[in-house]
């Protein structure tokens, strides 16, 4: 006798439907006693479920037949039972629906279910325990269920219906009294507007309590006290006008002690002013003499600009080539300009007009010396780049100016950018450049 503990309860065994016909019974599992459902066949000739068998092997140590203990190889000594399969498929029943007239094959059973309307099924609301016949389910959900949808009329939010009673406690637009007792019913939300607003019964302050009238009334008693109060009303508003007037003189007062006081004000800032104007005035006109280095910050970025079209040129503060000499600025291209473009920096100078022009010797004759620093922390490594030129005296641009700055005289492939990659030369972004001057080798 095959031991019935061996099964678990809710595993999927044999049929259990209610037969017309009696079923041999050595189409019964000898697991769980059923009509076989899947069958299988064991090489020592007993049936089971297929999924009795599995469930009994797998509590085993070593597969055995539940029956005689015959030890069992999964893969050699089970076998589907397809002939016995085919014979309780084709066995007639009755729907295991209580209430069901329907009778048909076993291989029909669960296409029947599908449309079975004595099937027992739960509620489709999932918050729903309640279980019913499939035919009922449609007045359930739309008239029973206490979990079906419900549409509030007042503001059209949905609530499930066993919480209505919480809703209708909770609503903003259902209409409840006013709590004044001034008979309207007005939207919970709008409670609190009423009341400020339009409630007949709400106190209020009297319209000259800015007078001194300290006076509360209801709303719609409002104008016979105002009728009453007329003589007491007079009086506040002649002794506000009284005080009124003092503050004005005494603001009056104040008002003509600043306007002194920003008078006063006003003429230091002016003095502040002129001395801040006469400083930049000085700051712009700081001497700064030779030789002059150039700082040029962000200079990979300037040249990325300058090849966008959007900064092509840059320009060094003015300097003056030592004292009472002559006034100059650097100008760089960092993407170069014409054939240098893209590959060189071009660097050039410009004399500009200054204050010392008309006791300095022209044309300009002193050798240019333009020297890219090498940023190399070990000092004997260093490799600065120079390149220098003596100018013609018959270069125009070389002449006393005329204009605020000459033309610009320098080199249009000063240094390549691959050497400055290479090089030592721009260290966190930055690129110093040194002017020079000295006395040229010939004169004109």
């Amino acid at each position: 006798m095959v031991e019935r503990d061996i099964i678990v309860a809710g595993l999927p065994c044999g049929y259990e439907y209610e037969f017309i016909s009696s079923v041999f019974e050595e189409y019964h599992c000898h697991i769980c006693h059923l009509p076989l459902r899947e069958p299988v066949l064991t090489r020592c000739g007993h049936r089971y479920c297929k999924k009795c068998l599995d469930e009994a092997i797998k509590r085993q140590h070593v597969p055995q037949c539940p029956v005689d203990r015959e030890p069992l190889d999964r893969e050699k000594d089970i076998f589907p039972d397809k002939a016995t399969e085919r014979n309780i498929l084709s066995c007639h029943v009755k729907c295991p629906s209580e209430g069901c007239d329907w009778t048909g094959e076993v291989r029909h059973v669960e296409a029947h279910l599908l449309s079975c309307d004595c099937k027992i099924i739960r509620c489709p609301n999932h918050r729903c325990q309640a279980i019913m016949e499939k035919r009922l389910v449609e007045d359930h959900v739309m008239n029973t269920c206490q979990w079906r949808t419900s549409q509030c009329g007042h503001c059209s939010d949905k609530y499930a219906k066993c919480e209505e009673e919480k809703h209708s406690s909770e609503c903003r637009r259902i209409p409840v009294d006013c709590p004044n007792g001034c008979g309207e019913f007005i939207p919970r939300e709008e409670v609190t507007s009423h009341k400020e607003v339009t409630c007949p019964q709400s106190l209020v302050n009297c319209q000259y309590d800015y007078m001194g009238c300290s006076i509360k009334v209801k709303r719609c008693e409002i104008n016979d006290h105002l009728e009453q109060s007329l003589r007491s009303h007079f009086e506040l508003s002649v002794d506000k006008v009284g005080r009124v007037q003092d503050e004005c003189k005494i603001l009056r007062q104040e008002f003509e002690k600043m306007k002194v006081e920003h008078q006063g004000i006003n003429h230091k800032v002016s003095s502040l002013e002129k001395y801040l104007s006469e400083l930049k005035q000085k700051h712009r006109d700081m001497e700064t003499f030779s030789p002059f280095t150039w700082k040029v910050t962000d200079f990979w970025e300037r040249v990325r600009r300058a090849r966008n079209g959007i900064e092509v040129r840059i320009e060094s503060d003015v300097f003056y080539v030592g004292p009472q000499g002559y006034k100059m600025k650097l100008a760089m291209y960092p993407n170069g300009t014409k054939e240098a473009k893209n590959a060189h920096i071009s660097l050039y100078i410009a004399l500009m007009k200054g204050h010392y022009d008309a006791i300095l010797p022209w044309p300009f004759h002193y050798k240019v010396t333009l020297t890219v620093i090498d940023q190399n922390p070990d000092l004997t490594q260093r490799q600065n780049f120079v390149k220098s030129f003596v100018p013609d005296p018959s270069w125009k641009s070389m002449q006393r100016p005329a204009s605020a700055e000459n033309e610009r005289r320098g080199f249009g492939r000063f240094f390549s950018h691959e050497k400055l990659i290479a090089g030592s030369y721009v260290i966190d972004e930055t690129l110093f450049i040194k002017f020079e001057v000295s006395p040229s080798d010939k004169r004109a």
